[in-house]
């Protein structure tokens, strides 16, 4: 289990190497790592393909999937879970997960336009880490939260290593 949220933490900053990097071989090899791995996971229990697909689905949903190295990963996460097996989540929880990615996704976009404490939640697409912390609290399942928690500590390790290495110079958009 302690490998699978070692592994939640690699595809969230594979994901985000996929989405910053501008070199197309690096782009591909790192959105081909999200996609397996991110794949895999879905493929691990019912509460991991929960969160792993509403991931994947709320950035396509939301209209994210905007590199090849998105496609890429998109692709590499179907043929991985149809390789290694659909595990169905829980509609329920898969659906609202799903909703909040979507959120996450639409805020963090107007981040600078919401007061102080929603902007901080917005910035760092919070919505679905508190969600499945609250669904982790109400079903006593703590993979929703911890998962999430691990791939959101990976998105942001991305950008923390990115500004150390770059000499405290942004990443240029």
């Amino acid at each position: 289990m302690l490998l699978d949220y070692v592994l939640c933490l690699a595809v969230g900053f594979a994901a985000k190497f996929a989405d910053r990097e501008v070199s197309p071989t690096r782009g591909y090899a790192a959105g081909l790592a999200y996609g397996l791995l991110g794949g895999f996971l879905a493929t691990r229990s019912p509460s991991f393909a929960a969160v792993a697909c509403a991931l994947v689905a709320g950035e396509l949903l939301a209209g994210k999937v905007d590199k090849a190295a998105h496609y890429l990963a998109g692709a590499a996460f179907f043929v991985t879970v149809a390789a290694l097996g659909f595990v169905q989540p829980p509609l329920a929880f898969f659906a609202l997960l799903c909703a909040l990615a979507i959120l996450d996704e639409w805020m963090e976009a107007a981040a600078e336009d919401f007061p102080p404490a929603l902007s901080f939640i917005a910035r760092y697409r919070l919505l679905s880490d508190l969600g499945a912390l609250a669904l982790s609290l109400v079903t006593g399942d703590w993979v929703f939260f911890i998962a999430i928690a691990c791939f959101d500590l990976g998105y942001q390790l991305f950008d923390w290593l990115d500004y150390r290495l770059k000499g405290g110079r942004k990443w240029r958009k």
